[in-house]
């Protein structure tokens, strides 16, 4: 692992005792209007969140807290606050390094280094060391890590270790014993605490002292770190080096069933062959299992098919369940036929859904309308709750979006949040029903479904399109102009940098502007019965449709 200049170069920054204060956000207290409707706004991470409620006029008033106390500063923390400032007229000499790694780049740098002595030219050798990490020149490295460590205090962890990484890189891993040792004592507050001890194990793994590396780790196993790829990987080394095959095969067989996602997995199928331990074909198919969840076909597929070739240990269930497992994988590889999927085993449990559902997809792709939708149909009526169905569904749904087909899309849509509503697809699926309800100009539903979108998926990205366009139909199909400034002031205070915060700004200085002219013509309606009120309201029609017309020619993107 190689760390940038630029970590170090923002040490000030990334640690925690570099934190001069933290500030509490202010809340806003909830706004009201005149429509005898509650709505609340959507919590999403990291916003603020207001509520728009009935019976009053809108106050908007924000309420303040005090700011929390400053922490006194650290020694450690005024350091860093040093080194960061001392680095600023080094940062873009230190990133033209690393990008070009030109003779002048180097030069640059090193002429930084020598006048600014202290703090600045710590971080100067840093940028340099890197800079030779990256040209794979690791003696010239090590030796920048170790004038960076003499030359400031602040980074001098990041100097330790990553000179420790260093060695590691030219072979000379006992020159890293020094450095990692009493790592945590000597640097309390590094980053680099928990992965100092499993980089020191390396070392003595290198140096073929595997005794060493147990010494360091073996205190370590019942710590979260233990836990890690690296760790277990690390420590199953040391035990197959020091001869202990009895503690190594464990240790490698749990990391490549339960962490198969790692690089250290397919390390430890490597250790396990040369250790002559096979691994059995569930803990292959499990690893591969985990691989075909993760999305990762073409890896899970060549593990299945190995599996199948050599049979060993599947009973005829799994072997069918294995089979079909590969088609899917050799689908989503575009290598098999609609008459592969036919022929594939008939099965009673999830994997004849699994089945249905490649036939749907090849039907799809095959622009088979009547066939997908039969499909689809089979799997609600056979396979209600199977995860294929639920995936058939959304498929399907996009299917018909892209085909411009509102009317079926909104019902494979709807139908997967009606049979899956914890699924991740819901809130995606829910949305699109509402938005498609909408331009289908069925404003009623397409309200409901944009207030459900809100309260049902309060943390969803659809969030900010469902305030904007509920407080569209509440404007210009419901004049219900005291609700509509209720959802856009919710939008342009919660979503203050979104697309449709500045959307929801924009209708707010529009109606304002309107309301005092449309009061007055709604005035002399009242005062005027007959025709003259016939001639007011007409007037207010007009104004409405303008509206309409501009908001569709002002370039506002569609909600889908």
């Amino acid at each position: 692992m190689v760390v940038g200049c630029s970590l170090a170069l923002t040490a000030a920054q990334t640690n925690p005792a570099s934190s001069a204060a933290t500030t509490k956000k202010t809340q806003t207290k909830g706004k009201t209007s005149t429509t005898g409707k509650t709505m609340s706004a959507a919590k999403g991470s990291g916003r603020k969140t207001k509520t728009a409620a009935s019976g009053k006029t809108a106050k908007g008033k924000a309420s303040r807290r005090k700011h929390a106390p400053a922490p006194k500063p650290t020694a450690k923390s005024i350091r860093l606050i040093s080194a960061f400032r001392a680095s600023e007229q080094l940062r873009p000499m230190a990133q033209q390094l690393a990008t070009t790694r030109s003779a002048a780049a180097y030069s640059g740098v090193e002429g930084y280094a020598r006048q600014h002595p202290g703090e600045g030219a710590a971080a100067a050798y840093l940028a340099l060391a890197h800079a030779y990490m990256l040209d794979r020149r690791y003696p010239d490295a090590v030796a920048r890590y170790r004038q960076a460590g003499v030359s400031g205090k602040a980074l001098d962890d990041y100097a330790d270790y990553l000179g420790a990484q260093a060695a590691l890189q030219a072979g000379h891993g006992a020159d890293a014993y020094a450095l990692l040792d009493r790592f945590a004592e000597r640097h309390p507050d590094s980053i680099f605490i928990a992965n100092a001890p499993v980089l020191l194990a390396n070392a003595y793994i290198q140096q073929n002292d595997p005794q060493g590396a147990l010494r360091v780790l073996q205190p370590l196993a019942d710590t979260p770190h233990a836990s890690h790829a690296d760790f277990r990987y690390t420590l199953g080394r040391a035990y197959q080096m020091a001869g202990d095959t009895g503690h190594a095969t464990p240790i490698f067989r749990k990391l490549y069933v339960s962490l198969p996602l790692s690089f250290e997995a397919g390390q430890a199928r490597t250790q396990l062959q040369a250790m002559g331990v096979p691994l059995t074909s569930a803990e292959r198919k499990s690893h591969a299992d985990q691989l075909f969840n993760a999305k990762r076909y073409g890896e899970a597929g060549e593990e299945y098919h190995a599996i199948e070739r050599e049979g060993n240990g599947l009973s005829a269930a799994d072997h069918n369940a294995l089979l079909i497992y590969t088609a899917v994988c050799d689908m989503k590889m575009k290598r098999i036929s609609r008459r592969d999927v036919e022929r594939l085993p008939d099965t009673a449990d999830d994997t004849a859904a699994l089945k249905l559902y490649m036939l749907a997809e090849i039907s799809r792709n095959e622009n088979d309308q009547s066939g997908h939708d039969a499909l689809i149909d089979q799997m609600v009526k056979r396979f209600p709750a199977s995860r294929w169905l639920e995936e058939a569904l959304y498929s399907g749904g996009n299917m018909y979006l892209l085909k411009h087909d509102a009317k079926q899309a909104t019902y494979h849509y709807s139908l997967l949040v009606q049979m899956f509503p914890e699924s991740t697809y819901a809130a995606s699926a829910h949305w699109r029903t509402a938005w498609m309800n909408y331009r289908m100009r069925n404003y009623s539903e397409a309200g409901r479904l944009m207030d459900e979108q809100i309260k049902g998926y309060p943390a969803g990205i659809e969030v900010p399109g469902a305030l904007y366009w509920r407080g569209r139909i509440y404007e210009d199909e419901e004049h219900n102009f005291g609700q509509a400034v209720n959802y856009y002031r919710v939008l342009a205070d919660t979503y203050v940098n979104y697309y449709y915060g500045e959307l929801a700004r924009k209708r707010l200085g529009v109606l304002n502007n309107q309301a005092a002219a449309y009061s007055g013509v709604e005035g002399y309606a009242r005062q005027h019965p007959g025709e003259g009120a016939a001639a007011a309201y007409l007037a207010l029609a007009h104004a409405y449709m303008l509206e309409v017309q501009r908001a569709g020619d002002s370039g506002e993107r569609d909600g889908g």
